[in-house]
């Protein structure tokens, strides 16, 4: 009888850490011969574009919240997932993060699999809703023992721990003028560089704010920002910083790139790398 497979479920729409360290585990597993199925949310046309790219089996699912005026959405898309799930012989259910557990634990059990799921912020604040959606999770993997520290839902003894993620190793980097040309960034300036999505939980306008303050002294100070900001959910962040930065008179300080691919163009670019966030679990960028 041929192994039964694993299933990454991915939580959001756009490109990040989670994203890419989900791809590395899964390409660890698959040089095991384990085989692999990473589902992506229906509208998540970037991530799927990734998943394609590293040669992975793609399913999609629903986000369907589940709410106690009209639980109905939530069944039926736990049911399909369920049986897409058995459909494809699914025997580990991985959440690449809570919010993926959440939208799939259920119907992870349901299709007798083993359920497990990556922890990678802290959730200090959880729903009883979210703390139910979890029962079915039957191991944590938190990236660090902070993050551990720092949830609003329990597990019993014995069934979390803590596993690192890890960073490729680096690539020859390009030259710094060749790098600096492709974003539009003067060869003579002192540029920081972020990569990070364009989200509330990063503090994109702390640093647009220092950014005002440096102007002063050294005027030839840029800042390089890569990460999606056009994906549904990240233009209204963009467009609040946008608006900040028109307010501190620093628009023309900052290049915000998109996604990037090439992360070793990025790195060539820059003289310091700077994450501003107001809270993180293991930071693969650091790594990096």
């Amino acid at each position: 009888m041929p192994r039964r497979a694993i299933a990454h479920i991915l939580p959001w729409a756009n490109v990040g850490g989670t994203e890419l360290a989900t791809l590395r585990l899964a390409e660890a597993m698959r040089a095991g011969g384990r085989d692999t199925v990473i589902y992506v949310p229906d509208d998540a046309a970037e991530v799927a574009d990734l998943v394609r790219d590293h040669g992975f089996a793609l399913a999609r699912y629903a986000h369907a919240v589940p709410r106690r005026a009209n639980p109905l959405p939530y069944l039926v898309a736990t049911a399909r997932l369920a049986l897409d799930f058995r459909r494809r012989r699914i025997g580990l259910v991985h959440g690449a993060d809570v919010t993926g557990a959440c939208f799939s634990a259920q119907a992870g059990r349901l299709a007798g699999a083993r359920v497990s799921s990556h922890v990678r912020c802290g959730h200090p604040h959880l729903t009883a809703i979210d703390r139910w959606l979890l029962k079915p999770v039957e191991r944590f993997l938190f990236v660090s023992g902070a993050t551990m520290a720092e949830q609003d839902f329990a597990w019993p003894p014995g069934c979390a721990q803590v596993l690192y993620d890890a960073a490729v190793p680096p690539t020859p980097l390009p030259a710094p003028a060749g790098a600096r040309a492709h974003y539009g960034l003067p060869e003579d300036a002192l540029v920081f560089g972020m990569a990070a999505r364009i989200h509330p939980q990063k503090d994109h306008a702390g640093l647009i704010r220092a950014a005002a303050r440096l102007r002063a002294r050294h005027p030839q100070v840029r800042f390089l920002m890569a990460g999606d900001h056009a994906q549904p959910g990240h233009r209204e962040t963009f467009a609040r910083l946008d608006a900040l930065m028109a307010e501190t008179g620093t628009r023309d300080l900052f290049v915000f790139s998109g996604f990037e691919a090439q992360m070793a163009r990025f790195y060539s670019a820059i003289d310091v790398f700077v994450l501003a966030t107001h809270t993180e679990g293991f930071p693969l960028v650091i790594l990096e």
